[in-house]
């Protein structure tokens, strides 16, 4: 059984007291916002907060959840202490709204609360219970003693499908950017492709995000900076690159502290040294040599950064071959972006898979953002080799099928490929493909090139179902 502090309870209450007042305040339709927290008469109905409207007033109710966000689960209270009987606030309050604050990730879901008491209590044999115990002093001679709350855990997705009125807003986010330069990033293309996004984004009835070709993850990234999605499922066939993100999420300091040393190590050379200590670690990389995650994930990092124009490409054999980059003074270890992007990855499911493999999470409520290893250009040009398996031109079709299978679930798809135009303008693959649906051609630049002359403005197509 899981034990908390009554420290930290406190302190989550207080920080998701503080963070709700100011959203509240910076909303248009709000009149006042009164903390009741210290007044008897709501102490008894349980209500934190009074939030005076244009259209109405609200009694608000405040749960700050620290943990709860990791396992894409609200934690419903039943007993708030077992052991002397009391029922849970989430049962007796006489608010009208439950603010659920998920405080690691400034996740904030709005519920009725009325019609989430009534559609729980008819369905809680559903979830599964959890119990946590909390220390709360002890006298003299005594052994210490504890309290014990019980509750449910109960998925978030199933609460805002089935609970209508229910929505949910982001308060605060981490600043996090892709922590790999990858083949095909989208940081150049994100003004086009954020100002292409679906209304249902903004409104609140989107309320998942599914990447299946994640790469750097920047378009996941900058959209979870600016909204709240109860479930986001983030997928590559690049097994190095998967390991990778589940490291930055599950064991960031370890990669931190590895990676760190390597820095050290790599600058305190001097350049024939540099150059012996790359292809050193690229051997051990392709090799193996250290199969703890840390460690694998932190040679993929270096390699990246110090690399021949600073990117990941793989033989037939799967084995990274890019050669020696000889820059000045690269970025290897980044703290705090690495920090800010496992801040970002806390409750996000990650899967080596196809993108055909993701299509059990699509419905819907679902946006879909689709960004394949681009189709090449000409017949020398390769956007493919970041992974052995490469994409062909009979992958690209079988996915413009899974495009029009997840249209008809009612889901919303983007999708960014390369424009045949540029090179052939005869050339119609695409427009054959997605006959029927928004083809933009939009402004781009190859930021990875070999040849810095070929590094220049181009098209690239965005293509919606909306």
């Amino acid at each position: 059984m899981p034990t908390y502090s009554m420290t930290d309870a406190l302190r989550a209450a207080d920080q998701a007291a503080q963070d709700i007042e100011a959203f509240l305040r910076a909303r248009p339709e709000t009149i006042r916002v009164t903390n009741v927290e210290a007044d008897p008469a709501y102490q008894q109905m349980d209500v934190d907060l009074i939030w005076e409207t244009q259209r109405a007033t609200y009694k608000v109710e405040i749960k700050g959840d620290r943990l709860g966000h990791r396992t894409g689960n609200f934690f419903f209270e039943t007993h708030s202490n077992r052991e002397r009987g009391t029922p849970g606030c989430f049962l007796y309050s006489e608010a009208d709204l439950l603010f659920y604050y998920f405080i690691e990730t400034g996740k904030l879901y709005i519920l009725p609360l009325p019609a989430a008491r009534a559609w729980f209590l008819a369905r809680q044999q559903d979830f599964e219970e959890r119990a946590t115990r909390t220390p709360i002093g002890k006298g003299v001679g005594e052994k210490s003693k504890t309290y014990t709350t019980v509750g449910r855990l109960v998925p978030v997705e199933r609460v805002l499908k089935e609970i209508p009125e229910a929505w949910h807003a982001r308060l605060a986010a981490p600043d996090a950017r892709p922590f790999l330069k990858w083949a095909g990033g989208k940081r150049q293309l994100l003004p086009q492709i954020m100002a292409a996004l679906p209304d249902g984004l903004a409104t609140g009835k989107i309320t998942q995000y599914v990447e299946p070709f994640v790469g750097s993850g920047a378009v996941f990234f900058r959209l979870n900076r600016q909204f709240s999605f109860s479930r986001i499922i983030l997928a590559d066939q690049n097994p190095q690159l998967i390991f990778a993100w589940r490291t930055i999420q599950g064991d960031v300091e370890a990669l931190i502290t590895r990676l760190a040393a390597m820095e050290q190590a790599y600058f305190a050379l001097d350049p024939r040294g540099q150059r012996q200590y790359f292809y050193e670690t690229r051997a051990a990389f392709n090799t193996g040599l250290d199969p703890a995650p840390a460690a694998r994930t932190a040679q993929l990092i270096f390699l990246n950064r110090t690399c021949y124009n600073g990117l990941f490409r793989v033989n037939a054999g799967g084995q990274f071959n890019v050669p020696f980059g000889r820059y000045k003074n690269p970025t290897i270890c980044d703290e705090a972006n690495l920090r800010a992007a496992s801040t970002a990855l806390a409750g996000v499911e990650l899967r080596h898979a196809d993108f055909d493999q993701c299509r059990d999470a699509i419905d819907a409520r679902t946006f879909v953002y689709l960004d394949p290893p681009y189709r090449p250009l000409s017949a020398t040009a390769s956007f493919n080799a970041y992974d052995k398996n490469g994409f062909d031109d009979a992958a690209q079709i079988r996915l413009a099928g899974f495009f029009r299978e997840m249209d008809n679930r009612g889901a919303r798809l983007m999708l960014s490929n390369s424009d045949p135009h540029n090179l052939s303008p005869d050339d119609h693959f695409f427009d054959d493909l997605y006959r029927g649906y928004r083809i933009q051609r939009v402004p781009a630049s190859r930021n990875i090139n070999s040849n810095p002359l070929k590094r220049g403005p181009i098209t690239e197509l965005l293509i919606t179902n909306y």
